[in-house]
């Protein structure tokens, strides 16, 4: 199932709509982007530890 947001940014004062089928992956894309000014390809949630 695909998702309808809209994000705001403060800094340029303007909205942005996209659509996703994972927001919260989506979210963090976004927000990497914006901290970084680089664009994020893919964010695994998983971590593979080796104890």
């Amino acid at each position: 199932m695909f998702y309808t947001y809209i994000l705001f940014s403060v800094t340029i004062n303007k909205y942005y709509v996209g659509a996703s089928e994972n927001p919260e992956e989506r979210l963090k894309k976004h927000l990497y982007t914006q901290l970084t000014g680089m664009k994020l390809l893919s964010i695994s949630s998983s971590t593979n530890h080796q104890h």
